[in-house]
């Protein structure tokens, strides 16, 4: 990790192991939780400031899969970005009758009861059959909307990156509504 002049302040385990790298946050009680994104199950890690693992959450099957951004709750929840796969027939579009896309969604882990709700799905708030809504997506690319970053508004909302959509788009605090989109369709 490195701090507000780039000097490097921490290093966790073995700087060359890729499964540790990308989104980290430091918890109210100052431990630092990250995403192991290589791991079979997608687990978050709760490690202390000198790298002992004192937390290890899979996700595993409990909910869609884990990847790019997250933001560790007030309350100790999570909530990540995942994605899941999603069928429709694209036959109107010269697609196949049952094409599969990745789909981005929002859920929110709690560890206490070790389940995973999900709050949000691009599914549902945009129309993949619409060309002007799918925008462009190469035929090997999986991902619909590929998701990379997530944070907290001001108004309590949550801002989202959308890669494949070519957006930035603001999301309600409770899930229900986007507020805003730029960029895209």
């Amino acid at each position: 990790m490195l701090d507000e002049l780039g000097e490097t302040v921490w290093i966790y385990g073995d700087a060359k192991r890729a499964e540790y790298r990308g989104v980290v946050h430091i918890l109210p009680n100052g431990n630092i939780i990250h995403l192991n994104r290589r791991a079979p199950n997608r687990s978050f890690y709760e490690t202390t400031p000198l790298g002992d693992i004192v937390n290890k959450a899979d996700i595993g099957d409990k909910g869609d899969t884990p990847h790019h951004d997250f933001v560790a709750l007030d309350d100790g929840r999570i909530l990540y970005i995942g994605s899941c796969d999603f069928t429709f027939d694209d036959s109107a579009n010269g697609g196949d009758a049952e094409t599969t896309k990745r789909v981005e969604t929002l859920n929110i882990y709690d560890p206490e009861t070790e389940t995973v709700e999900r709050v949000w799905d691009a599914a549902k708030f945009w129309d993949i059959t619409d060309p002007v809504q799918r925008v462009e997506w190469s035929p090997r690319d999986l991902r619909w909307t590929h998701m990379n970053s997530l944070s907290r508004a001001p108004d309590g909302g949550w801002t989202v990156s959308t890669r494949n959509r070519h957006q930035v788009i603001s999301i309600s605090p409770d899930f229900q509504t986007i507020h805003w989109q730029l960029g895209g369709a």
